[in-house]
């Protein structure tokens, strides 16, 4: 095996400035004794073999963006990032003491680990960790609090305990990116923390949570809340803080029992349901809609479009969001050969849609439908009847008051009679239609 040693007592720094690689050969190693600096100006640092840092630093500068790669193991003891072109991360390293932010470094989906005495410094808006947007590359650290905590910011990660019990061995990952959430992050801070100490419940803690401007992403500092996540980023709870500070960056809460994953976003951030199944079956009398949601947060209703062409849209109905997690149905009276989409409505007005099916279901019988139902403006009465004949239909209120008189006439076969509502106050009503054979009662609700 080769090696190679820089010696403090023979060597005092060394500069390496070429277009080019300071590279390990596989096979080869490197070992740093003493404090010797080694500054790689515009020069990739590419680890083949084998690297000891000893109390050594490694400094990455000039302007010409360089790397940090290899097959083998990159452990640092002091790594200062100092090049005005970035440095681009190409394997997972450490860092036993400090790591100098004095550029960009990106981490490329990459993890850089702390040891429990390392820390990040000078840390700013441009000369910071980041990452491609919807990546996971993260800085992280394992440290043990067999004591209570008290304005401890482990390695400079941006966690603050301002207050806790002993968290016993404990890891802190902060990741790169803002959370993406059903293919959105919108209105999220660039980075999100999970943290997992061994005691984690009944803590009673107070933790500030810190960002950078620069990783902002559209969130409104002066109202920032703070949303965690129990179950892996799944599904996410708003959190109001109890203190905010837009100069030192940080929003803070109090009285936390428990952690789990972290971030700072705007109230309205872009959260939406979680719908973990939409599909359509065919029954006698029309298409079948069913869809699940395992979460939802602020969301008011959907909508049920329709479309021939899947271009063109049309509504059919509306239902009112329940909760999560919830079951959803609807019934398409008027089926065939046609296309569905939800239209989820959040309460601020915000929307998305779902996925589109297709679906080609044949009417066969029909007894009575009423549709939309929640209506607005109108809903439909579709049933079927053995003979033709005029009738009147009747609107009454919750207090049984008549407060409509319809006259329509009937045909053998399917009917559809289109009820106006318009002049209609919001509240519950019963639709009636008694006569010739036909008893026909139906409650809708008008919003």
């Amino acid at each position: 095996m080769r090696y190679l040693t820089l010696a403090a007592l023979l060597l005092s720094s060394a500069t390496l400035s070429a277009q080019q690689s300071f590279t390990i050969t596989p096979g080869a190693s490197v070992t740093i004794v003493g404090n010797v600096p080694i500054t790689l100006n515009n020069v990739n640092f590419v680890n083949n073999g084998t690297f000891t840092a000893g109390t050594g630093t490694i400094a990455l500068t000039g302007s010409t963006a360089s790397t940090i790669g290899g097959t083998g193991t990159g452990n640092f003891y002091n790594l200062t990032i100092n090049n005005t072109g970035g440095v681009n991360l190409l394997n997972n390293i450490g860092v036993d003491n400090q790591l100098d932010m004095s550029g960009m470094l990106n981490v490329k989906n990459r993890a850089i680990t702390l040891s429990p005495t390392a820390v990040i410094v000078n840390e700013a808006n441009a000369t910071r960790v980041t990452d491609d947007a919807a990546n996971t590359g993260n800085v992280t650290t394992t440290r043990t609090f067999s004591s209570p905590l008290a304005n401890i910011n482990p390695a400079n990660i941006g966690v603050e305990f301002v207050s806790s019990p002993a968290l016993g061995n404990t890891t802190i990952t902060r990741i790169a990116t803002a959370f993406v959430l059903n293919g959105s992050s919108t209105g999220l801070i660039q980075r999100y923390y999970n943290i997992q100490p061994a005691n984690n419940t009944g803590l009673n803690a107070s933790v500030r949570f810190y960002y950078l401007d620069a990783e902002l992403n559209g969130v409104l500092e002066n109202t920032a809340v703070l949303w965690k996540s129990t179950n892996n980023g799944v599904s996410w709870v708003q959190i109001a803080p109890d203190s905010r500070n837009t100069t030192a960056n940080w929003v803070q809460k109090d009285n936390v029992n428990d952690f789990s994953l972290w971030t700072v976003g705007n109230n309205n951030s872009a959260l939406p349901i979680i719908l973990s199944a939409f599909n359509s079956y065919c029954k006698d009398n029309g298409a079948n809609l069913i869809w699940k949601t395992e979460y939802e947060m602020n969301s008011e209703k959907f909508i049920i479009e329709k479309s021939k062409d899947a271009v063109n849209w049309n509504a059919i109905g509306t239902i009112d969001a329940k909760g999560n997690p919830s079951d959803y149905n609807f019934t398409d009276a008027e089926a065939g050969k046609v296309y569905y989409r939800l239209k989820q409505i959040d309460k601020d007005g915000s929307f998305t849609y779902s996925k589109i099916l297709a679906s080609d279901c044949e009417v066969k019988s029909i007894t009575l439908m009423l549709y939309p139902n929640p209506a607005s403006d109108y809903t439909e009465l579709v049933f079927s009847s053995k003979k033709a004949f005029s009738t009147n239909i009747q609107i009454f209120d919750a207090a049984g008051k008549m407060v409509q008189n319809i006259q329509a006439g009937v045909q053998t076969g399917m009917n559809k009679i289109r009820l106006n509502l318009a002049a209609l106050a919001g509240g519950t009503y019963i639709v009636k239609l008694n006569d010739e054979g036909l008893n026909i009662t139906k409650t809708f609700v008008k919003q």
